[in-house]
């Protein structure tokens, strides 16, 4: 006789979550009767993978519908920066008696992840990458009562693939990873939290290639939720989409300031470089630098020694060692 499965209601907002409910999705599938929600950006991501069957819900209201209608006996939500969905569903399955497990898949931003109108709204269990996140995750927000360390299924994915060949290239290449800061906060904020933006950054990074020998072309990679970077000429190749493994190879350099772009281009054996230009005092938001794996480069001098010395081989990241089957089995 068949085991009932457990109905299981996720609801994903943003790229990060998205990867990783796709990547151990058929294993979920195997555990639990799944219900799938997607909104924001996680829904363009998800129109790739036709295969996984979901609900787009454009707003809070429409997924409380989704929950009601379900009823599920078990929540697991990803943990979108600054959204404001993920507190209403919290609320409501807690009023519908219906257990939480939410997932956070960086290394960074713990609090804003949990706050609705600047008062936390926790659910039930929280599931972070490594023990590093755990007391990260405690000295931000406080010793939540169950917290699980269940790795980041879909960064380790990208070592289980076969390795992507470089591609051959008459010019050196250069990727700049971009992020919506200057859009998501103001000045103040800016500076108290970062000292940096993303066009502050973009323009530094024009003058260090300046410097080198080899001449540079620059592309790009703007995040879903970014407006154009303001004086951005054609000459610079702009793109919203992700990049395939395989396009990635074709750069010789990949610069940003605390992207998780950066941890898949470092996992693939790729030159990064972090670059936080004018942080001093600031928290470092990459989990590369923050680590050791990388140096954290906080002047146009830092990067291009960096960039004229680089190492040529990545260190394996701890977290990666985190099989599938244990964030499988913190979902419960």
């Amino acid at each position: 006789m068949t085991a009932i499965k457990k109905r299981l209601f996720i609801f994903v907002c943003d790229i990060g979550a998205a990867q990783i409910i796709r990547t151990v999705f058929s294993k979920l599938s195997a555990k639990f009767a799944i219900s799938l929600c997607v909104s924001q950006s996680a829904t363009n991501y998800f129109q790739n993978y036709p295969n996984i069957p979901h609900k787009v819900t454009k707003t809070s209201d429409e997924a409380l519908v989704q929950l009601k209608t379900i009823q599920p006996e078990l929540v697991l939500l990803g943990t979108s920066n600054q959204n404001q969905i993920e507190p209403h569903i919290i609320k409501a399955a807690r009023q519908l008696k219906i257990k939480t497990v939410a997932f956070v898949d960086q290394w960074q931003n713990y609090q804003v992840r949990f706050k609705q109108f600047n008062k936390f709204v926790l659910p039930d269990k929280i599931i972070l990458p490594d023990n590093n996140a755990i007391q990260e995750f405690k000295k931000e927000v406080g010793d939540h009562g169950d917290l699980a360390c269940g790795g980041q299924p879909y960064l380790r994915s990208l070592t289980l693939r076969p390795s992507a060949r470089k591609v051959k290239k008459q010019q050196a290449k250069t990727l700049f990873i971009s992020e919506p800061i200057s859009s998501t906060l103001n000045r103040q904020q800016i500076q108290q939290i970062y000292g940096y933006d993303e066009k502050v950054t973009f323009f530094a990074i024009l003058k260090v290639l300046r410097h080198l020998r080899a001449k540079q072309t620059l592309s790009v990679k703007l995040h879903p939720k970014e407006n154009k970077l303001n004086r951005t000429k054609s000459a610079y190749h702009c793109r919203y989409n992700s990049f395939s493994h395989q396009q990635l190879m074709q750069y010789d350099l990949v610069i940003g300031m605390a992207s998780t772009v950066l941890l898949e281009a470092y996992i693939l054996g790729l030159n990064v470089y972090v670059f936080q230009p004018q942080a001093s005092s600031q928290f470092d938001h990459c989990m590369l630098s923050r680590y050791g794996y990388l140096r954290r480069c906080t002047t146009s001098r830092d990067l291009l020694l960096s960039i004229r010395q680089r190492v040529r081989k990545n260190r394996r990241l701890d977290f990666l060692k985190i099989r599938d089957d244990r964030f499988i089995s913190t979902i419960s």
